[in-house]
């Protein structure tokens, strides 16, 4: 049997163009489902960025919240550390003053029980406190006063000083009683020139407690120096009366002043300089036979050599030299 080549040939060619096709088709819907999936991934992949994305956004708005947080509670903590700093400050500050003040009570102790040990029986012990330095440095005396002594002031006429006889109080000045030189000697030995030491004569005689006197005549309670010592208090004119003897005693002009309205006894010293330590702006005083004499307040406390108290400047004076 005789074959056409030809009609072969277009049945080989038909075959291998159905087998493309079909290759073609199973080509085309590999690639459809490939996209399909890829779509799909695609999809799922949006999605995840978009959680990823409000994900990131929440983190973002957290760490913004965090960072807002560490910047409150860091400006808190630097407040804090700033208060423990400053409260250690004071810590140390209050530490050091209570060893000081514990230092002092200790010494203050020991001196007190020193005093009701050592002092005779037949004496009173008398502790005055008072700053030299111009009030820098801090003293104690502890003076032993006889009894008698003090009987024998006591027991003395103590004359009233009227108006029209102001000489009188010079029986009150008693520069040469030993208990006057001893003070004055042992002050003499914590000071240097003749201002700081007549300013710590006036500390040492000042009474922190002063009552003002109403009039200084014509009472009898003038006391002698060494009654002033062992009662610790008395009037304008008691405290005038001892530190003017501490003054003579000394070595100093003085003299005594007394109000002309009768109100007030005071003490005014004469200095070979003007004094530099006053506390007020002007220097007090008042010239007696061609020297100046600074007038010194007795009473109340912290006055200096050359101060008036504000509510003695309008007043008159007698000036007695003693």
């Amino acid at each position: 049997m005789e074959v056409d080549a030809s009609a072969v040939a277009r049945r080989s060619r038909v075959s291998g163009s159905a087998v493309a096709i079909i290759l073609l088709i199973l080509v085309c819907g590999v690639l459809g489902a490939y996209n399909f999936s890829l779509q799909l991934r695609l999809s799922g992949l949006i999605d995840e960025n978009d959680q990823l994305r409000s994900e990131l956004s929440r983190l973002q708005f957290e760490i913004s919240q965090l960072r807002s947080e560490y910047d409150s509670l860091k400006l808190e903590y630097d407040s804090l550390y700033d208060d423990y700093i400053s409260l250690q400050s004071d810590y140390s500050a209050l530490s050091n003053e209570y060893e000081a003040l514990r230092a002092e009570f200790d010494r203050l102790k020991f001196e007190y029980d020193l005093i009701f040990e050592e002092a005779p029986s037949d004496c009173v012990a008398v502790t005055v406190v008072y700053y030299t330095k111009f009030g820098l440095e801090r003293h104690i005396m502890t003076l032993s006063i006889p009894y008698d002594v003090y009987e024998y002031y006591s027991e003395k006429p103590h004359p009233s000083i009227p108006i029209s006889n102001l000489e009188v109080a010079r029986v009150y000045i008693t520069p040469d009683e030993p208990i006057i030189q001893e003070i004055v000697s042992r002050i003499r030995s914590e000071t240097e020139g003749e201002e700081e030491l007549a300013n710590a004569l006036l500390d040492f005689v000042q009474d922190k407690e002063y009552a003002l006197c109403v009039r200084y005549y014509p009472t009898y309670e003038f006391k002698y120096p060494v009654e002033t010592l062992v009662e610790m208090g008395g009037d304008c004119d008691t405290h005038a009366f001892l530190y003017a003897s501490l003054l003579k005693a000394a070595g100093f002009k003085v003299l005594l002043v007394f109000s002309t309205d009768g109100t007030h006894v005071a003490v005014a010293v004469h200095l070979e300089e003007e004094p530099k330590h006053n506390l007020q702006s002007s220097v007090w005083y008042f010239t007696y036979n061609g020297l100046k004499y600074y007038y010194a307040e007795t009473t109340g406390w912290g006055w200096r050599v050359g101060d008036m108290p504000e509510q003695f400047k309008d007043k008159s004076w007698y000036l007695i030299e003693v």
